[in-house]
């Protein structure tokens, strides 16, 4: 029986004949959750443990998270848990979307980077179209959990962030703009939202709208204690300027989201060590 488990929204399975949803025991979907962060690798009893009761295990913590396991095997099957001594991990047979995400997420970046804008955007929404709610919403107490939760959100936003460059592309003539004005509005301190907005609005001969744009995205920054970029002031510039048009990049290429996808060597279920190539200005807002 193959099965996929789902953290990419409340802890699910989806496949044949599986019974693990949302109305589940919260803790047996939170030993399915940290399963499936680890995606193959093997999670040692203890660090369940961590997971299932952060505040400190309780005296029969090992014979419950057995119990938890056996619950799981008669459920998805009897090879989707194995097991090696006190450590447990996923079955071959059992997937995991957020590997299915960052495939999708890469599939998508890389016929973007081909020119193939139009098909980048339907990879895109492929890839997005996978989240249901907040990642691992159901083990958020646990530091790793929240760790990955993090970096999930982040390749999320970037995703978000692509699929609106491709979308400049393959709808060169102002289509986009309605898309990109919600992609500002969605999070307004991420100033590659606004970039890909005033950009599309100034090819669009909307140089008014676009220069408004600017001043709206300067004013959410201000709430914040933020000034504009250097990015945007250029496009700003250039709409301001229409000679400049042609003699200005539309916009800089976004940076890459290859630092928030698994590293080769790193193992399936480890986090890549830093994420510092941030588009969007979250680290100064903490900051």
């Amino acid at each position: 029986m193959h099965v996929q488990v789902r953290v990419l929204g409340p802890t699910d399975v989806v496949g044949d004949e599986a019974t693990i949803h949302s109305a589940s025991a919260p803790k047996l979907r939170q030993v399915l959750a940290v399963l499936a962060v680890a995606r193959g690798d093997s999670v040692h009893r203890a660090t369940l443990a961590h997971a299932l009761w952060p505040g400190g295990e309780p005296p029969s913590a090992s014979k419950t998270i057995q119990t938890y396991v056996w619950t799981l095997r008669r459920t998805l099957g009897a090879h989707a848990i194995v097991t090696d001594g006190p450590q447990y991990r996923l079955g071959p047979d059992v997937g995991v979307d957020v590997s299915e995400f960052e495939a999708a997420v890469a599939e998508a970046r890389d016929t973007l980077s081909e020119g193939r804008a139009c098909d980048a955007v339907e990879r895109f929404d492929r890839a997005l179209g996978l989240w249901r709610g907040p990642a691992l919403v159901d083990v958020l107490d646990w530091a790793t959990g929240q760790a990955e939760a993090a970096r999930l959100e982040e390749l999320r936003r970037y995703a978000e962030e692509l699929r609106g460059e491709a979308l400049t592309s393959c709808r060169p003539d102002g289509a986009a703009i309605g898309e990109l004005e919600k992609l500002a509005r969605s999070e307004p301190l991420r100033e590659r939202r606004w970039e890909l907005l005033v950009g599309a609005l100034t090819r669009a001969g909307r140089a008014a709208e676009a220069v408004r744009a600017v001043g709206r995205a300067r004013e959410h920054l201000a709430e914040s204690g933020l000034e504009v970029g250097r990015e945007l002031r250029r496009l700003e510039l250039v709409a301001l300027v229409p000679s400049a048009v042609e003699e200005q990049p539309a916009i800089t290429p976004l940076v890459d989201v290859v630092s928030l996808l698994p590293r080769p060597g790193e193992g399936r279920g480890r986090l890549p060590r830093s994420h510092t190539r941030l588009v969007g200005r979250d680290r100064d807002v903490a900051a």
